[in-house]
């Protein structure tokens, strides 16, 4: 999970935040994650579209009585995790034999 990360609105605008983005990537893969995940403010725009452009996607969102409404992004170190996550959603069909299966196998 990436929480509290900031950039000082001196430092905004020059790249600094994808450069850590590309960090937590490497290190975590590295260190045998399959996944990157944090919850944002709706309008925390700065932060989702630096996120989304890193490869991030869009995996929930949540109303929350302390902070409102809350987006939640996801990184996928492992691809057929990702790839299950997009046919799960709708987003595309199986592509990878191994996620084939899990949907086309008979109980």
């Amino acid at each position: 999970y990436m929480a509290n990360s900031c950039v000082l609105p001196e430092y905004r605008r020059q790249g600094l935040y994808s450069q850590l983005l590309d960090k937590v990537i490497e290190i975590s893969k590295e260190s045998g994650f399959h996944t990157i995940t944090s919850r944002h403010v709706a309008s925390n725009n700065a932060v989702i579209i630096a996120k989304l452009k890193a490869g991030f996607k869009i995996t929930g969102m949540e109303l929350s009585e302390i902070h409102g409404n809350l987006i939640h992004l996801t990184y996928f170190n492992n691809k057929l995790r990702e790839e299950s996550f997009e046919v799960r959603s709708g987003l595309a069909k199986p592509t990878s034999d191994a996620v084939k299966e899990l949907y086309t196998s008979k109980p």
